[in-house]
């Protein structure tokens, strides 16, 4: 018992070093979530985007893109679905609106440098 209560120790050290030093936002332990075992939560990420302004339409189909890339099916392996989500959140979702000349990419700001 006494060698789970350093690894909890260490955990939560990590976890302040995390917080404190880097900033970042604690989302607790991953078994008390809905989706435990998923690397993209949709609920946060439609709330993050439409916080960045993104309609509801923009939004949907985000998630439907998203949802395709990490869905397992086929000969479609864990490492290229992973490549495609990373690929997507990276790089941005091309989004195409009810006109073919309307269309919109969607990204996070920091992940692209204009020359």
């Amino acid at each position: 018992m006494q060698h789970r209560r350093q690894g909890s120790h260490s955990q939560e050290r990590v976890v302040a070093f995390f917080q404190d030093a880097l900033g970042y936002v604690y989302l607790g332990k991953r078994r008390n979530r809905n989706h435990p075992n998923r690397n993209v939560v949709p609920e946060r990420l439609a709330d993050w985007l439409k916080d960045s302004g993104y309609d509801s339409a923009i939004v949907a189909k985000v998630l439907r893109e998203v949802e395709q890339a990490a869905a397992l099916s086929g000969s479609k392996t864990l490492y290229e679905a992973n490549r495609a989500v990373y690929s997507l959140l990276r790089y941005g979702v091309k989004v195409r609106l009810a006109s073919p000349l309307d269309s919109d990419e969607v990204s996070h700001p920091e992940c692209h440098t204009r020359a």
